[in-house]
C-alpha cells in the first residue's frame, strides 16, 4: 500500500489564524483525503499543530497554500526532494501562477482538484506525474466519498481561558457572483454558484452530529449567494437543530432570510462589509455592495434584534482612504456594537483585478508572498507610505479593542459572549495592545 502525505503550511506569528477561534483545520486536504482510493494509506499534516517529520516513510506529498504560505510550502517541498520524494501543490497560489510554483514542487494542480485527484494518483502509481493539471469546476459537489473524513475539531476558544468547544466545519456552496476586485474567489471557483443538495448536505452534516459538534461552521464564501437555495437550506436546518455561522452579505437581514436563518439555528455571520464609505466600495470593491451600503446599519441593528452576533470585516488602504476615513470606520464599527472586528490592509493577491492594476501602474514593491496576509502592506498606497499605513491598522486593533470597548459590547451572560469576549482578548494579544 503507497502512502500520501498531504500537508497545510504553518501560518506566521501574526494573522487571523494566530487567535484561537479563527484556526480553521485544512478543508482541501480533508475533502482531498476523502477522495483519496482506500488503497492508499493517507497522512494529514497541518503544520500549525504538528510539525513535520521529514524522515517519515511517505510515497507522494500533496501541497496546498494561500500566497502567503507559498513560501513555507516551497521550503517544505525542497526538504522533501532532499529525500526523493515527489511532490504536487495545488490551491489558489499554485493555480494562478503555476509556473512559479513548478520552479519549486513536480506537478501543480490548476483549479479545483476533486475530479482529477484519483488520475493524479493513478499516474503516480502507473507511469508518473505530469506536470499539470488543468482541473474544471465540478458541476456537482456531491461527491462519492472513497472514505469520509470527520469535519468536527475540539477548537481551544482562548489561551486565556479552557474553553474547548467542537465545531464541525462544512461547505455547502462554491462560487461567488460578485467579483470584489481585491477578492480571487470568483477567479478560482467562477461566478456561477455550485451547491450540494439539501439531502446530501443533511447526510454530511448528521454524520457530524455523531461526533456532538456544538457549532456548526457553514464555510461558504456567502451563503446567501444563492438565495433560493439558502432558504431551502435554513428551511431543512430548522429540522436539525444545530446552532450554525457562516460568512454571509449585508443581505441576510433582509425580512425574508433572517427569520427564517434564526430559526434554522444561526447564532453568528461575518460580514464582509469593506468599507463604510461608497466612494470607495463603487471603485475599488464591487458595485454590489455599494448598492447595499444604505442597509449597512440596519442590518447590523437587525441582526442584533434577533440575537446574532456579528463580526465585521474591513479593509484599509484603498485609494480614497486617509486618516479621516479609517477613524471613521474605527467610530463606525464601534457605534455599531459589532461584537469582533477584522481590520486588514489591502492586499493585491494574484490572479484578482487589484493585483493586475496595481502591478500594471509599478505600485507592487515586493514579490516576497509571506508579506500578503493583510497585515503588512506590499504596495504603495496613495495616502501614506507602507508603514504609516501599517500604522493605522495597528491603531485600529487598539482603539477598537481597548477594554472598554470589549466591556461595551460583550458583558452578557451567555456562553456565546463569554466565548467572543476571550476571542477579543486573544486579539489584544495578538497585536501586543
Amino acid at each position: 500500500m503507497k502512502k500520501v502525505t498531504l500537508i497545510w503550511p504553518k501560518w506566521k506569528d501574526r494573522g487571523a489564524y494566530s487567535v484561537s477561534f479563527f484556526k480553521i483545520p485544512p478543508l482541501g486536504l480533508l475533502q482531498l483525503a476523502s477522495l483519496t482510493p482506500e488503497n492508499w494509506e493517507v497522512e494529514i499534516i497541518d503544520e500549525n499543530i504538528t510539525p513535520i517529520n521529514f524522515d517519515a516513510p511517505t510515497d507522494l506529498v500533496g501541497l496546498s497554500a494561500m500566497t502567503s504560505l507559498a513560501p513555507q510550502a516551497y521550503a517544505i517541498a525542497a526538504e522533501y526532494q532532499k529525500r526523493k520524494v515527489p511532490t504536487v501543490m495545488g490551491g489558489i497560489h499554485a493555480s494562478f501562477l503555476p509556473e512559479e510554483a513548478l520552479r519549486h514542487v513536480d506537478s501543480v494542480v490548476i483549479g479545483e482538484a476533486d475530479e482529477v485527484w484519483g488520475g493524479i494518483l493513478k499516474d503516480f502509481e502507473r507511469s508518473g506525474l505530469k506536470r499539470t493539471y488543468h482541473a474544471t469546476p465540478p458541476p456537482s459537489l456531491d461527491f462519492r466519498l472513497a472514505r469520509p473524513v470527520s469535519r468536527t475539531f475540539s477548537i481551544n476558544l482562548s489561551k486565556f481561558l479552557p474553553i474547548h468547544l467542537p465545531f464541525a466545519y462544512i461547505q455547502a456552496q462554491r462560487g461567488c457572483p460578485i467579483g470584489c476586485e481585491f477578492c480571487s474567489v470568483t477567479k478560482f471557483n467562477g461566478k456561477r454558484i455550485r451547491s450540494k443538495s439539501i439531502p446530501y448536505l443533511l447526510q454530511e452534516i448528521e454524520r457530524e452530529m455523531e461526533r456532538n459538534f456544538r457549532y456548526l461552521m457553514l464555510v461558504d464564501d456567502n451563503i446567501i449567494a444563492n438565495p433560493r437555495f439558502a432558504k431551502e437550506l435554513f428551511g431543512a436546518l430548522k429540522g436539525l437543530g444545530v446552532k450554525w455561522a457562516s460568512q454571509t452579505d449585508i443581505r441576510i437581514a433582509d425580512e425574508d432570510f433572517l427569520d427564517l436563518a434564526c430559526e434554522g439555528g444561526l447564532k453568528k455571520v461575518f460580514l464582509g462589509l469593506e468599507s463604510i464609505q461608497p466612494g470607495i466600495l463603487r471603485t475599488s470593491v464591487a458595485r454590489s455592495k455599494n448598492m447595499w451600503r444604505p442597509k449597512y446599519e440596519m442590518a447590523i441593528k437587525r441582526l442584533h434584534s434577533h440575537g446574532v452576533f456579528v463580526e465585521a470585516s474591513f479593509i484599509l488602504g484603498f485609494d480614497g482612504d486617509n486618516d479621516e476615513t479609517v477613524e471613521r470606520t474605527i467610530d463606525w464599527a464601534l457605534e455599531q456594537g459589532v461584537e469582533t472586528a477584522q481590520f486588514t490592509i489591502a492586499t493585491p493577491m494574484p490572479g484578482t483585478k487589484f493585483f493586475s492594476d496595481l502591478d500594471a501602474a509599478g505600485r507592487i514593491f515586493t514579490r516576497d508572498w509571506s508579506r500578503f496576509s493583510g497585515t503588512e502592506c506590499v504596495f504603495k498606497p496613495l495616502a501614506w507610505t507602507p508603514e504609516e499605513l501599517e500604522e493605522r491598522l495597528h491603531y485600529a486593533y487598539r482603539k477598537f479593542y481597548s477594554f472598554t470597548s470589549i466591556a461595551r459590547r460583550l458583558l452578557r451572560p451567555s456562553l456565546e459572549a463569554l466565548a467572543l469576549a476571550t476571542v477579543n482578548l486573544d486579539i489584544r494579544g495578538l497585536w501586543q495592545i
